[in-house]
């Protein structure tokens, strides 16, 4: 029988020496203390956990309490996602139920990551709420010389997001969406972006929405705002 032999050194490489290889990571500890719990944003139930020194969590979720059928949320990066030791990632839902949730330690973002087991469970009842239109829509100027602009500002309705409209016509069936990503309830629309003409009235329209997708949904439109650009 054939005997594999292990040089010990390399040919015509003087003091070369051949070493076993190491592991590239330490293993990873799964999460401990997961909670879920509704938040006081609309639609959020938010999502806790205690850190184990990985540089990603993968969140997974599920309508029952089986993890190996769990659908994976999201991969919350460590520096944004925990702080003092604590994870928190805030999942928006559209329908009412039971969720469960799971998480897991992870040494990237990628699906051949490497990641901890499955955390204990968690779960959260959770009921739906109808979004309601902003009010009080005001709209004027930022006061900036610097970067002028036109300042809109709202009641908030507690959703996580607003989308924003505008048109040079006060119809907001022909409204085009001026952003998707407002998550307080005030935006300004700056000149140097946005190109605004002077001399023109532009009309603002405020909706509610549970995340910044297109698909989201939404209220029915906030009353209308115009302001007459002249910077």
């Amino acid at each position: 029988m054939a005997k594999l032999l292990l040089p010990t050194a390399l040919p015509g490489v003087a003091n070369a020496h051949c070493y076993a290889p190491s592991n590239r990571y330490a293993t990873l500890t799964a999460p401990t203390d997961v909670t879920a719990t509704t938040s006081d944003v609309q639609n959020v139930i938010t999502v806790t956990w205690t850190a184990s020194d990985a540089a990603y969590y993968w969140i997974y979720c599920n309508t029952t309490n089986d993890s190996s059928t769990a659908t994976k949320k999201v991969s919350a990066y460590e520096s944004l996602y925990v702080s003092n030791g604590t994870g928190s990632y805030d999942c928006v839902f559209e329908e009412s139920g039971t969720y469960y949730f799971w998480v897991k330690a992870a040494d990237g973002s990628l699906s051949s990551s490497g990641t901890s087991d499955f955390s204990d469970s968690a779960s959260c009842a959770f009921t739906y709420t109808e979004l309601t239109a902003p009010t009080n829509l005001t709209a004027q100027s930022n006061g900036s010389t610097s970067y002028p602009g036109i300042k809109l500002s709202w009641t908030s309705t507690g959703s996580a997001y607003y989308h924003i409209y505008w048109n040079t016509e006060n119809n907001s069936s022909t409204a085009t969406k001026l952003t998707y990503f407002c998550s307080t309830n005030s935006y300004t629309i700056y000149d140097n972006v946005y190109d605004m003409s002077s001399g023109t009235t532009y009309y603002f329209w405020v909706k509610s929405a549970n995340s910044y997708s297109s698909s989201s949904k939404t209220s029915d439109f906030s009353n209308a705002a115009s302001y007459t650009w002249s910077e």
